[in-house]
């Protein structure tokens, strides 16, 4: 079995040290900008530098987190952080944006390269060529499961990284565009503003919060995971407060040290902890192959907390219950009733007398904001007890050996931490009379209580009687472990940044076209009828029969986001593990002109770029382009269709008609729709049983075709979904109208095209 990495999350200064006292092996943590979780109190340079230097003193590595999509006018900005990163010692960054993987690459030699979990790795052949590219890490989507992941284990030699606690996103990894549409804050840029969590309809069902999961426990499950020999095993929590990050840390801490010792575990102890803690329900997860129907909780998307006890007697605003659990001044209650009354509590009485503090078991009497009904349900949802234990936790002290020597008349001191070794030399001893003066220099020298080490051993090698003043020992044992300390933070003292370099190349570039992208059958006959030469088709059979059928027709299939890689001729590719010679998707967010350099090195025939670029950021990324190359590469943008918002592993069809298992074929005896606020989201599967969210308004760019294509884009994609045969036709003919002439059409949405997401 082995040891794996436990990872904690840092959601300020203050958090990291809870972290360091609870046990983290590493953490992970945001600046004040380019990380997934902008809404986190996050870190600025100075304390970044600091907790780097702290962290590496007791041996802990340290991951920034620069995972979010970054627009051309960022790049300066992140590479002036990138530099700061790299040269304050970070051990890796943690990434999505393909441009930012670029520049990694090239101008900071030996920074560890994470793969966010929004890259969504899942196969073996992109694992392989993350690998090859130059990545030391891959952090997995949380939908895949232990067989999957022991499937990349054993064929790709890369370290791996699985989230263990915590939050769930509904829809794979890195295929949320939700939030960035509706509301304009994206979720690749960290802005995310979780509309899972609301209230929908599916159908004509009742409200409910339809898509927002359990958070994740794998508390019973971390023992397959060490037995896996997963590199780091990482907990969700950068928008969670101190104590949270402590206890969750804690709890996972003592669990996989028992696991390795083969220790008795208390799981139902540290399940209730953790439920205190944050809990909307737990799963185990599409991780350990959690049934559709058990991954959502419909009833409630914030904190439920521990059920108490009920209320036994009222008393105006006061209400009474027997506790199940130890309560603390200042603890937060939830009470459900007719009013949800969320406190604070303030007053604590137990038999009549105010109390800091109450036993379980104890009939407690506090004060409520509401009338309250006798039997209403009282639960836990915080509590101070955790901070408390917290403050008398104190970090794990550095073990180390000690040796004192004469040598050159001079008392040298000798630190060893089992890496480092380092000397201290005094002034010149002076000979003594007092052979008992020895035992004082060693009482000097064992003074460390106040640093970070501790001694298991100070051996003294001196034979001779010798004299030194307390304040010349004091001096010897200060620098001595000043020195080591200095060893230990200064983990990469050689780092220099090289410049980046581009060799200038030259693209062959098509005419400009449309391509169209059917679902059905009865699609792709209107597009061939209308003479359309550049067709994408999503089923295998479809595209192998015309393929077959129109051999002068350009047919593509288009390899989505979460199958394995296909080796068709030509490919709308979503994975870097087949990219090569074919068409990047759109979905692969590429963003900035470094994200086309990177595509470039595959000889990619055509890049889809980000449904998330505004015209001006595509005109700012073709300009910084062109400055470094003679011309630009065939460049595809999303014109026309439902973009699709979600891509889940999940079924709300299939959970709301109460059944257990998946493969109910529902979602293909209608059309069926998520709906909110008068508006309606269709449900459409895909080829593997999964379910795409897409939405209720159609992008339509075809009044801006032509400026579009001035500022480089020379292929424009037409998106068919639950289009008929005579919406194809319509919209292809207004499209193949708009390349020719500027038309002018009312009334139609144009995603970010002039909506700049955040």
């Amino acid at each position: 079995m082995n040891k794996s990495e436990l990872l904690a999350p840092v959601s300020d200064y203050a958090s990291f040290h809870q972290g360091l006292k609870a046990g983290a092996d590493a953490f992970y943590f945001g600046g004040k900008s380019f990380g997934a979780r902008a809404y986190a109190e996050n870190l600025n340079n100075l304390e970044i530098k600091d907790m780097v230097s702290k962290a590496h003193i007791f041996n802990k590595k340290t991951y920034a987190t620069v995972n979010t999509i970054v627009f051309e006018k960022e790049i300066d900005e992140v590479i002036e952080f990138l530099d700061f990163l790299y040269l304050a010692g970070v051990d890796g960054v943690i990434v999505q944006d393909l441009g930012i993987v670029n520049i990694i690459l090239q101008r900071y030699p030996g920074l560890e390269l994470h793969a966010s979990t929004q890259m969504n790795v899942r196969t073996v052949k992109e694992a392989k060529e993350l690998k090859k590219t130059g990545f030391k890490r891959i952090v997995l989507p949380r939908e895949l499961s232990i067989e999957e992941i022991k499937n990349i284990k054993d064929n790709v030699d890369i370290e791996l990284e699985v989230f263990i606690h915590g939050a769930l996103c509904v829809s794979f990894s890195g295929n949320c565009l939700f939030s960035s549409f509706h509301g304009g804050r994206s979720g690749n840029r960290g802005k995310c503003a979780q509309p899972c969590r609301q209230l929908y309809q599916v159908d004509e069902n009742i409200e409910s919060y339809a898509i927002s999961p359990k958070e994740l426990n794998t508390t019973a499950h971390i023992k397959a995971l060490l037995d896996l020999g997963i590199t780091s095993l990482k907990i969700e929590g950068r928008m969670k407060s101190e104590d949270y990050i402590y206890k969750t840390t804690s709890i996972y801490r003592n669990i996989i040290d028992n696991v390795l010792l083969d220790k008795v575990v208390d799981y139902e102890k540290f399940n209730k902890d953790l439920a205190i803690l944050f809990n909307r329900k737990f799963t185990k997860g599409f991780l350990f192959n959690e049934k559709n129907e058990d991954f959502i909780n419909r009833e409630s998307s914030n904190h439920l907390g521990v059920l108490i006890g009920t209320i036994i007697s009222v008393d105006r605003n006061y209400i009474s219950f027997k506790t199940s659990e130890d309560l603390y001044f200042e603890d937060g209650l939830r009470i459900l009733g007719d009013d949800l009354d969320a406190i604070v509590i303030n007053q604590l009485e137990v038999d009549g007398n105010m109390v800091h503090e109450a036993k379980k078991n104890s009939i407690v009497k506090i004060r409520s904001h509401y009338n309250h009904n006798i039997g209403s349900e009282i639960y836990l949802t915080s509590t101070g007890r955790y901070l408390i234990e917290a403050k008398n936790k104190e970090i794990s002290k550095i073990n180390i050996k000690g040796r004192l020597y004469l040598e050159d008349d001079c008392l040298h001191l000798q630190l060893d931490d089992g890496q480092n070794i380092v000397t201290e030399k005094s002034e010149k001893v002076e000979e003594g009379r007092n052979a008992n003066f020895l035992e004082r220099i060693k009482e000097q020298v064992l003074k460390i209580n106040d640093t970070n080490y501790r001694y298991l051993e100070l051996v003294m090698d001196i034979e001779k009687k010798i004299f030194l003043p307390i304040k010349d020992i004091n001096l010897l044992r200060r620098n001595a472990i000043l020195k080591l300390e200095e060893i230990r933070e200064n983990k990469y003292p050689n780092r220099k940044i090289k410049d980046l370099n581009y060799k200038n190349k030259r693209f062959n570039r098509h005419p400009t076209n449309l391509i169209i992208k059917c679902l059905t059958k009865e699609q792709i006959e209107a597009s061939i009828l209308l003479g359309m030469e550049d067709i994408i088709v999503e089923r295998a059979t479809l595209y192998k029969y015309y393929q077959e059928k129109y051999p002068e027709i350009n047919f593509y299939y288009y390899n989505s986001r979460v199958e394995e890689e296909q080796d068709f001729p030509n490919l709308i590719t979503n994975s870097l593990g087949n990219v090569k010679n074919q068409v990047s998707s759109w979905y692969l967010n590429t963003c900035n002109s470094y994200a086309l350099d990177f595509l470039n090195k595959y000889q990619v025939k055509e890049i889809g770029l980000s449904t998330e670029l505004s015209f001006d950021d595509i005109k700012e990324m073709t300009e910084s382009f062109k400055k470094r190359n003679d011309n630009l590469p065939n460049l595809l943008m999303y014109a026309y269709g439902r973009v699709e918002l979600m891509l889940m592993k999940y079924c709300p069809l299939n959970k709301e008609s109460n059944l257990l298992n998946k493969g109910c074929s529902l979602c293909l005896d209608k059309q069926h729709y998520l709906k909110k606020d008068g508006n309606n989201y269709p449900l459409i599967r895909d080829k593997f049983c999964h379910m795409r969210i897409l939405n209720y308004q159609i992008i339509d760019l075809s009044n801006h075709l032509q400026e579009l294509e001035e500022i480089g884009v020379n292929s424009f994609l037409i998106d068919f979904t639950i289009e008929n045969e005579n919406e194809v036709k319509e919209i292809i003919e207004k499209f193949n109208l708009s390349l020719k002439e500027n038309i002018t059409s009312k009334d139609i949405y144009l995603g970010h095209l002039y909506n700049k997401v955040l």
